[in-house]
């Protein structure tokens, strides 16, 4: 069984390298990691452009995830969406969005100032219009919060680290001045289970929401709550796992180290429902 499961993904990776362009440019990239050092910046040619990354691995995992694997693809009937994006880091996610809808309007929150410079440089090397773009944390209110960087994708919000603080905003006020959101997405290393249950009472207006759920070992989990909001405000939801432990009860991640990753996909049914009756 093991034998034939293997040769089963060996064949199937054969066939996207030859028919999907995603999955066979980060096939090609990769090659690179073996003489490559973690968290050290530079640039590679995408889409013809110049695109700079902090983190070579880190970029062409989230390459494959977001063009490849598609994960923040969405339907809608209209050329000019509203979308923000909550933990742009260097801007992938808003490339894949500009191509599908080049015409959309797109906030942008990166919290980690490193990492917003790399941003701003790839957001004009494609010369992108309608892309608003904050360097500032998502988080409960306005005020300036302890953040630990990690020198990649993974930077957070630390109450505790007065020696490096940066700016952050009440996500909650931003919802509400918003008069509808098409597509929020919300990647933000664990202070989402502090700000969704803060902005529950302004996803009405919000079609797609994608949620990166964490954990550690040492807090508690609050899963429930957040799938508890989506259903009280009308979200029919669908998730996937991205941390595949294969024995969960054998290896356990170090206290720092998240133990449950979760993309959580939800669809605003009782908006759809609505707009269908009108």
């Amino acid at each position: 069984m093991k034998f034939h499961g293997a040769v089963n993904m060996i064949g199937k990776g054969i066939y996207f390298f030859l028919v999907d362009r995603w999955y066979r440019y980060v096939t090609i990239k990769s090659l690179y990691l073996f003489s490559k050092p973690r968290n050290k910046s530079g640039s590679l040619r995408f889409l013809g452009k110049t695109l700079r990354f902090v983190d070579l691995p880190s970029c062409l995992f989230s390459i494959q995830e977001i063009f490849f694997d598609r994960i923040y693809q969405f339907k809608v009937d209209q050329n000019d969406p509203v979308i923000v994006d909550v933990g742009s880091n260097i801007g992938i996610s808003i490339i894949y969005f500009k191509t599908i809808f080049p015409e959309s309007k797109i906030f942008c929150f990166e919290a980690d100032p490193k990492v917003f410079q790399v941003l701003e440089k790839n957001i004009s090397s494609f010369d992108f219009r309608d892309v608003i773009l904050f360097n500032k944390a998502a988080w409960t209110l306005d005020t300036s919060i302890g953040f630990n960087e990690d020198g990649s994708d993974g930077g957070s919000i630390d109450e505790s680290n007065s020696k490096n603080l940066i700016e952050a905003i009440d996500f909650a006020k931003f919802l509400n001045s918003m008069e509808r959101i098409h597509f929020l997405k919300i990647d933000i290393e664990g202070a989402e289970k502090f700000v969704f249950p803060h902005c529950r009472f302004y996803l009405k207006n919000i079609l797609y929401i994608f949620v990166e759920y964490h954990s550690k070992p040492n807090e508690p989990q609050n899963i429930d709550l957040i799938l508890s909001i989506f259903k009280e405000e009308g979200f029919r939801v669908q998730i996937n796992s991205v941390k595949n432990t294969r024995s969960p009860f054998i290896d356990k991640e170090k206290p720092e180290q998240f133990d449950l990753q979760l993309n959580i996909f939800a669809e605003n049914i009782r908006m759809k429902n609505s707009v269908n009756k009108i």
